[in-house]
């Protein structure tokens, strides 16, 4: 599919085509994996297909050596594929993605508060319940990563206290605890009960709609929070209360 266009060496081919798809496909990605398509040396049902192509020149496959002229031909041996599938993988292995913002923001958050890797380890532990002190610890990393230089350990103080601030919209706050214990849940049902199990023949699931999701009709949707909704703030009303709580606070 990446065609070699004008790089000339296969270390040109790889810095330019391979990895520079690679980095572009990671800028909207949170994970991409590679498959190499690898003929089967035997008993593969292509094998008469490849016979009737050719074999093709057998070349090697180093950084600083040539690109064959024919880019089809070579592919149509096999242990080209293989040479070349070995050097791309070193290649990839030695690429640094580049870490967003706010992932760094989130790293350095946590090397600084420790106490929450134990919380993240008894929610992947496949609990029959949220544990306890779970969400007091992971309220406490929340109000970390919006604010931290913050003492406090309650996100919805947090909340009324960043959106009295005029730099703060509604958008940029942190969940209430009644969001965020829902999310916690379902992250924990995920992590824990699905992905916890996953090499076992025959698992035992807990309900979902115990951890954070809820029946619609035939279908599971998420159970957003279990505070009552609100009607809609006109903006006036919406900046005057913002103002108030700014004099409060």
């Amino acid at each position: 599919m990446l065609k070699p266009g004008g790089s000339r060496t296969f270390q040109e081919y790889s810095t330019v085509v391979f990895i520079s798809n690679i980095e572009s496909q990671l800028e909207y990605r949170s994970r991409l994996d590679l498959v190499w398509d690898c003929y089967l040396k035997s008993g593969s049902l292509k094998a008469t297909v490849r016979c009737n192509r050719g074999k093709g020149i057998r070349r090697r496959v180093t950084a600083s050596g040539p690109l064959p002229s024919n880019w089809q031909n070579f592919l149509r041996n096999s242990d080209n594929k293989e040479k070349l599938f070995s050097f791309l993988s070193e290649q990839v292995m030695q690429l640094v993605v580049k870490e967003s913002h706010s992932k760094k923001t989130a790293w350095a958050t946590w090397n600084a508060f420790p106490e929450v890797t134990t919380a993240f380890l008894s929610l992947a532990s496949t609990p029959s319940e949220l544990p306890d002190g779970v969400l007091s610890t992971q309220e406490r990393f929340i109000v970390l990563l919006y604010d931290s230089t913050s003492t406090c350990c309650d996100v919805n103080v947090l909340r009324k206290k960043l959106f009295s601030r005029k730099s703060r919209s509604l958008e940029d706050l942190p969940p209430t605890r009644a969001a965020l214990e829902q999310h916690i849940k379902r992250a924990a049902y995920q992590a824990g009960h699905i992905w916890g199990q996953a090499t076992i023949a025959f698992v035992s699931l807990p309900s979902p709609c115990d951890w954070g999701w809820m029946k619609s009709g035939d279908e599971l949707e998420p159970l957003w929070t279990t505070l009552s909704e609100v009607s809609v703030m006109p903006r006036a009303h919406l900046l005057r209360l913002q103002k108030t709580l700014r004099w409060q606070v």
